[in-house]
């Protein structure tokens, strides 16, 4: 689990720079999952931090209600795998 809140911007180039600290926790090579959150903010997950999250919103939301489908589209849409450079 990452802790602590960092306000970063994208570079020029468009990237973003992850804390040193986090990238231990991201696999070598490092990579990562980042959504956008529910408040405007991006979220960064581990990729089995993801695969974890993404089972138990799969688990817990009904595919044959229209609020589970709503909310599965919700919390899982935009995710993108991304590998960091140094």
């Amino acid at each position: 689990m990452f802790l602590g809140e960092y306000h970063n911007r994208l570079d020029a180039k468009g990237r973003l720079i992850v804390p040193i600290r986090f990238r231990g926790d991201l696999g070598d090579p490092p990579s990562a999952i980042v959504k956008p959150g529910l408040d405007g903010c991006l979220l960064l997950l581990s990729v089995q931090a993801w695969e974890e999250q993404a089972r138990l919103i799969r688990d817990s939301l009904p595919p044959t209600t229209a609020d589970g489908r709503f909310l599965r589209r919700r919390l899982l849409v935009g995710a993108e795998r991304c590998d960091l450079d140094s």
